[in-house]
């Protein structure tokens, strides 16, 4: 398994308030003699949590941990600082593949020093890859097997999904090459918890692309069966693993006689095989498609490397859709398929002339759909006849581009709201008749008042007026 390469600038970090106060905030170089590389760290892990955990097997210089730089996520590493390289080892040997946490078995610690030759870092010597391995197995149960079996294993890593179980692979780094070599030799396609296990030679992710072992066939025909599909990749090289899919098809004579739809295993036509080494692969891609499948109107089988979907080249875009028909509006009622095409003709090569009518009565709706043979006459067409008046028609044509139901842009409400707007609005203006309505009552109660008010107001001045004038 390969180590990241340490930092190249300080490793000093704040922790918390608490722990900030008992870490030194002197910088921790990568040279520092005591400095310890920590893999396997979930994503939760925290600076505080790791110093938690270190703190007991001496003083603690800094703490850098790996995080995602936009979601801020452990990355599943970290360098912690002791301040010195007595220390460091004592925690490496108390701490190695040991459990981050009692709650979280599954994420066991690789406790290191850090490599800080790159070219040792990359090489695959001692690095061996296992896959195939049953969900249920633990990172703790395939070292104590691999320790026991083998030897002394350096680093091992058993990436996990989200639930925190095995992905059904592994990464196992030995401390010698010879046992690295001795467990491809020894532990290859045996069985464990139950599955059958393939262990090989770690390959770098750069070497992948052209060092391949899986292979996807397809146009495999329908009537095949695992057996017929294993026999003919059988006879080009070792196959270590196959997967052919089917499908249940209803068959309808074993319907009749026992009632129910019996149903065969039918191949979907395609399927993936595994060899033992790339060149069994590399031969597999030009002898499989030559395999005779005794049928000679079948298509002949295809060979290629299998490929997750991040390395598949997207399939080209389509080509725009050329438009050769226009739409007719504002036919006169006696035109027919054979006037519209002979209206249309002098534009160009028609391929159809249909004038839509009503289903019941069978009368010209007054539109149609012209379809050339070439699409430049769409242009001519549009250009010659658009806004024409026809003899003893008041209308005149309209002649635009055909567009199919799809294409055709969708009416646009009145109000561009949306509907939690508009009962909001609704609610509002029901509110406002409301208070309206109150205010209406309210005044229809004081009216009596106010003109009993105003009539005893006249009459005080009428009374004033006749004083004035006596």
């Amino acid at each position: 398994k390969k180590t990241p390469p340490p930092p190249q600038h300080s490793m000093s970090q704040t922790v918390s308030q608490t722990v900030g106060e008992q870490i030194s905030a002197a910088t921790a170089q990568d040279t520092h003699p005591g400095t310890l590389y920590v893999d396997g760290l979930p994503p939760t892990a925290t600076e505080p949590a790791i110093y938690e955990l270190f703190k007991e097997y001496g003083a603690i210089v800094s703490i850098y941990l790996g995080r995602n730089k936009h979601t801020q996520q452990s990355l599943g590493y970290a360098y912690v600082n002791f301040k010195t390289k007595e220390d460091g080892a004592r925690a490496k040997d108390a701490l190695h593949l040991q459990p981050f946490q009692p709650k979280q078995p599954n994420y066991l610690l690789n406790v290191m020093w850090p490599e800080h030759d790159p070219s040792k870092r990359r090489a695959p010597d001692g690095n061996v890859f296992i896959k195939g391995l049953a969900r249920s197995i633990t990172q703790q149960q395939l070292h104590d097997v691999l320790r026991a079996e083998i030897g002394p294993i350096q680093c091992i890593k058993m990436p996990l999904n989200e639930r925190g179980h095995s992905k059904g692979y592994s990464y196992v780094q030995f401390e010698k090459v010879e046992d690295a070599e001795q467990c491809i030799k020894q532990l290859d396609g045996t069985e464990l918890e139950g599955k059958t296990i393939t262990v090989a030679q770690f390959v770098p992710r750069e070497q992948r692309a052209t060092d391949f072992t899986n292979v996807y066939v397809k146009n495999i025909p329908k009537t095949w069966t695992q057996a017929d599909f294993m026999e003919a990749c059988s006879s080009i090289g070792q196959v270590t693993a196959i997967y052919f899919p089917t499908k249940n098809t209803k068959s309808a004579s074993g319907a009749k006689d026992a009632g129910d739809a019996a149903s065969t295993p039918t191949a979907v036509g395609w399927a993936m095989v595994n060899y033992s080494t790339t060149e069994q692969a590399r031969q597999a891609l030009e002898a499989l498609p030559q395999v005779d499948l005794g049928d000679e109107s079948l298509p002949s089988m295809w060979a290629g490397p299998a490929r997750k979907k991040t390395g598949l080249t997207p399939f080209p875009d389509k080509p725009a859709k050329v438009n050769t028909a226009v739409f007719v509006r504002n036919l006169p009622p006696s035109c027919d398929n054979e006037k519209l095409f002979a209206l249309f003709s002098s534009c160009g090569a028609i391929a159809s002339a249909k004038v839509e009518r009503d289903p019941t009565t069978g009368q010209s709706r007054g539109f149609g759909v012209v379809t050339f043979s070439n699409p430049d006459s769409v242009a001519t067409a549009i250009r010659s006849l658009h806004d024409r008046a026809l003899k003893g028609h008041s209308a005149h044509l309209h002649v635009v581009p055909y567009k199919s139901k799809a294409e055709r842009s969708p009416a646009q409400p009145m109000f561009n709201i949306s509907p939690k707007q508009m009962t909001a609005m609704v609610q509002a203006m029901q509110q406002m008749m409301l208070q309206r309505h109150a205010h209406m009552i309210e005044q229809q109660q004081h009216y009596p008042a106010q003109l009993e008010q105003q009539r005893l107001v006249q009459q005080q001045q009428q009374e004033q007026q006749q004083q004035q004038q006596q």
